[in-house]
């Protein structure tokens, strides 16, 4: 049972009872310990600090960002984590974490004719700060075209179990779409990016897979191989570009004069 006391309107302190009789939970206890949890004073009705009954206090500061003109709302909780967000005129906002990282952000768009556009940004992390997932998803109205447009991705990263690879990037999941109509699991395409390195760290070799419509995998829809020397320089790139019946190859070479870039011809078909 709680009875509260009002502020023009808004909550500024709650009383909780302390004990309640065995089988009288409907019935209002009047005895109360010192336990409440106040609210501080309201500025442009908006709450600036909050207390609880354990004295844990949650701060939150509001101020006007130059650059863009956003409202940005930081809220500090008990532990001293901070997440702030920034809201423009626009309808755009974005998200912090407690250290700062960008968790999400949204914006619309609404122009003449008829045009819209809205997006939606969502990113996580894992205990050791790196980053294991990212979705964005982007939907226009009558902008590129009369009509309605649908696109975005889903990524998925996953890192090295060794402890000496364990920032790595290891594999990343990417499943995006791009349509006219509401987007289904059917018009998704799925791809995977492996990675290798060296015993220096070095990036050396990328490997993307896909999985066609019909369901079958192909394990090898692009590859690129890189050298370095022995100062961890890059030397050289070799992209592999697989197409039915066509194997598109780009190498880049890495000289003292110049760097030099070449696109070979796809070999005839069989």
């Amino acid at each position: 049972m709680t009875t509260t006391k009002y502020y023009i309107g808004r909550v500024e302190k709650a009383y909780y009872p302390a004990t309640e009789a065995l089988g009288s939970k409907t019935t209002f206890n009047k005895a109360f310990y010192n336990i409440s949890s106040t609210v501080s004073v309201y500025v442009l009705d908006r709450a600036i600090k909050v207390t609880l009954p354990d004295y844990a206090v949650t701060e939150t500061a509001y101020s006007l960002e130059r650059s863009s003109h956003a409202l940005v709302i930081s809220v500090k909780d008990a532990l001293g984590n901070v997440q702030t967000t920034h809201t423009s005129g626009s309808g755009k906002t974005t998200a912090t974490g407690a250290l700062y990282r960008l968790t999400g952000a949204t914006g619309t768009y609404t122009g003449a004719d008829s045009k819209t556009a809205s997006y939606t940004l969502a990113m996580s992390y894992d205990n050791m700060h790196r980053i294991t997932s990212k979705s964005q998803h982007l939907t226009q109205g009558n902008l590129q075209f009369d009509g309605t447009l649908n696109v975005g991705y889903d990524l998925t990263y996953t890192y090295g179990q060794e402890d000496v690879k364990k920032f790595q990037l290891n594999n990343v999941s990417d499943v995006n779409y791009r349509t006219e109509a509401t987007s289904d699991e059917s018009q998704k395409t799925r791809n995977s990016h492996a990675y290798e390195y060296d015993a220096n760290g070095n990036l050396v070799y990328v490997n993307t897979g896909c999985t066609k419509t019909d369901g079958t995998a192909d394990e090898k829809a692009q590859e690129r191989k890189l050298k370095w020397d022995e100062e961890n320089r890059l030397l050289a790139s070799d992209d592999d570009i697989f197409v039915p019946y066509h194997c598109v190859k780009h190498i880049y070479i890495a000289r003292a004069s110049f760097p030099r870039t070449a696109t070979l011809p796809p070999p005839s078909q069989p």
